[in-house]
């Protein structure tokens, strides 16, 4: 824009020149020069470039964990996502933090720093979050820094939440998963574990007429070996 006048004035320059400038624009690049006038009422001429420049930026960046879905996540690590912004100088980094309890009726963690730093916000913000509790609730909030080293506040509630569980696992299929050309009287058994000790159930299905048809099923399945007749 055009040269202003500040309306600050400095009227004793024999013991040194300054002024309190209060950058009214707000966020955004400033140049300055100074005009001295004497007790003889000569004023200095305006010189033709800018004696000094500086930046101003007052502006605290911001960010949040994206909404999780779904609620229940099965494998580690996760990729989870987040939104950044910051209206100065630029995001500099958005980093991960999270709390967790095991059940909904135990009591939440502390706010943990995950560790996860994403270096590279203006581009997408992600971090691969490895779930290092184990089974449970996770909560999640980021915080975000700019280039002149502004921290966003630490809020007052998670941005996001999620629940971790593994898959069971399958093993000793007799015959195995997807057999074909298997008797008419096939002898079916399976063995299945869950890490976490979570109730299961079998679904037992077949394959005659290109289309899979559920038989049968095992509920409330513990750990261990179980048989079917088809």
């Amino acid at each position: 824009g055009g040269w202003v006048n500040s309306g600050l004035v400095d009227t004793d320059p024999w013991v040194g020149v300054s002024w309190v400038f209060s950058f009214g624009n707000g966020t955004g690049h400033y140049e300055f020069y100074s005009i001295a006038s004497d007790n003889a009422s000569n004023v200095e001429s305006p010189p033709a470039s800018a004696d000094a420049r500086c930046g101003f930026d007052d502006q605290i960046p911001s960010s949040y964990v994206n909404p999780i879905s779904p609620y229940w996540i099965a494998f580690s690590p996760h990729s989870l996502t987040g939104t950044a912004v910051d209206l100065g100088n630029g995001l500099q980094s958005v980093e991960l933090y999270y709390r967790y309890r095991a059940s909904n009726v135990s009591e939440w963690g502390g706010w943990v720093n995950s560790g996860l730093v994403d270096t590279t916000p203006w581009s997408g913000v992600s971090w691969d979050f490895l779930f290092a509790n184990g089974t449970g609730h996770y909560e999640f909030y980021s915080l975000a820094l700019d280039n002149n080293s502004y921290l966003e506040p630490y809020p007052s509630v998670a941005d996001a939440r999620c629940g971790f569980d593994r898959l069971p696992v399958i093993s000793n299929e007799v015959p195995p998963n997807r057999s074909l050309g298997v008797g008419v009287l096939p002898q079916l058994c399976v063995t299945v574990g869950d890490g976490n000790g979570d109730v299961m159930s079998i679904v037992w299905s077949s394959n005659s007429s290109g289309a899979w048809v559920v038989f049968g099923q095992n509920a409330s399945c513990s750990n261990g070996s179980y048989r079917w007749t088809n």
